[in-house]
């Protein structure tokens, strides 16, 4: 638009814009359908920066769900660290350069000192490919106890232990080595209390343990479980399944892929929350701010019963490229204190949601830590709220704000910006889904 204006004021004719109809028969035919676009009517993107994202009409839009941009949109630090990097040297983790070393270093420092190897891959389901095959390595046990609603990625393996993906459309269902047990929701149940709910949940899920005594390889959960609708985990519920893991010889799996690197502000990695330790954690999306980097990060003892002859390689894993960029990310968190912003935002903006709850009590249940929010939508029988959930999706991306909606019903929606979003940014969300909600009742 910036660009449109100065070229009519020096008599210039304007730029010419895509064709959105056009793109679309493109896009259908080169790529397949299986890969699904946000939004009933769909986004030309042609730029971003920090907390917006720029169409290709000159629209501004506030990004409030891309969780993968951690420290914000083009974040000039990084996008430096990436282009220095890639003029002078990119190759693999076969040689020896500084930028790995650097950024293990760092990374590393993030952990408790006992969780002390790092292996990086470039993605999140790569990385929880990884952490299987580790698990089970190290344990010579085959299954795997999941949550009802987990995501874990999208390979082959990663798919079989996501609820998400193999109990829903086109899904194969579960196989025989995964033992599923319920995610632990608090809100929505009929028990008073939240130690009645976190026991009740604790008791299925050790005796499924039981059942399957001296045969779990390693128990996989998110802390906050994402495509299940934002849920956090009770307080003490991984407190109380992680020593009846171990007990049985199997290894517990913090999935980290959506909420660490400080999205949920005072807890820079989301097991933090529960007061335990896994023993193998997973990383990826905020990572690399947009660029495709993971890890595993697990133990000595661990690392060395993987070392067992079959050697691992990761053609892209840790190369310099990456290893800068993952640099910067880190120094960015701590050099703008964005987790802290993330604390204080979020705080800030969860009040301004249950307060606008007060007038809407289709805003059933606001949940969640930090910048990583979930607002269950129900009607007014008490059901899913599944089409006004869309409704707000897609009005909302008509007032230039992007959000998203998941969970098992798509009733909730989910808010998880970048850390440079602000408490004008939210009062902006929050009087934008007010809005919306008024019109919906006239």
């Amino acid at each position: 638009k910036a660009k449109n204006t100065f070229r009519g004021a020096c008599g210039f004719s304007k730029l010419p814009s895509n064709n959105l109809e056009a793109q679309l028969g493109r896009r259908n035919k080169n790529i397949s359908q299986a890969q699904s676009l946000s939004y009933k009517e769909p986004i030309q993107m042609s730029g971003a920066a920090f907390q917006y994202m720029y169409d290709t009409d000159g629209n501004t839009f506030l990004d409030a769900y891309n969780n993968i941009i951690q420290v914000g949109h083009c974040h000039p630090k990084v996008v430096r660290a990436g282009q220095r990097t890639l003029a002078k040297l990119n190759t693999n983790t076969r040689y020896v350069y500084e930028e790995l070393l650097t950024y293990t270093d760092k990374l590393l420092s993030k952990f408790p000192s006992h969780l002390n190897k790092v292996f990086l891959v470039n993605s999140g389901s790569a990385a929880s490919d990884l952490a299987l095959r580790i698990a089970k390595t190290h344990t010579k046990k085959n299954k795997v106890m999941v949550l009802q609603h987990g995501y874990h990625g999208n390979t082959q393996n990663a798919i079989d232990i996501s609820h998400y993906k193999y109990n829903h459309n086109g899904g194969t269902g579960k196989k025989e080595d995964v033992i599923e047990t319920e995610m632990p929701k608090l809100f929505g149940t009929s028990l008073e209390s939240e130690q009645e709910i976190t026991e009740q949940y604790i008791a299925l899920t050790n005796k499924r343990i039981q059942r399957n005594k001296g045969n779990i390889a390693a128990f996989i959960a998110e802390p906050i479980v994402g495509c299940g609708g934002q849920v956090p985990l009770p307080k003490t519920y991984l407190k109380s399944i992680y020593p009846e893991i171990r007990k049985q010889g199997g290894l517990c799996i913090s999935d980290e892929v959506q909420v660490g690197f400080g999205r949920l502000g005072e807890y820079f990695w989301g097991y933090e929350m529960y007061d335990v330790v896994p023993d193998i954690v997973i990383l990826g999306k905020p990572i690399g701010n947009g660029h495709p980097m993971a890890a595993v990060v697990t133990t000595e003892e661990i690392s060395s019963s993987f070392n067992n002859g079959m050697e691992f390689f990761s053609s892209f894993g840790g190369n310099p490229v990456s290893c800068a960029i993952g640099n910067a990310v880190l120094e960015v968190l701590e050099e703008e204190e964005l987790p802290k912003k993330a604390h204080l935002v979020g705080e800030y903006l969860k009040q301004k949601l249950k307060t606008l709850q007060t007038q809407h009590k289709e805003l059933a249940d606001i949940r969640g830590e930090g910048l990583f929010l979930g607002v269950e939508i129900l009607d007014s029988d008490g059901n899913p709220g599944t089409n006004l959930a869309s409704i707000i999706k897609n009005e909302m991306r008509s007032k230039f704000i992007l959000i998203s909606t998941d969970g098992p019903y798509d009733n909730v929606l989910k808010i998880k910006p970048p850390l440079y979003f602000n408490k004008e940014n939210a009062n902006q969300l929050v009087y934008e889904i007010d809005e919306i909600l008024k019109k919906q009742k006239k």
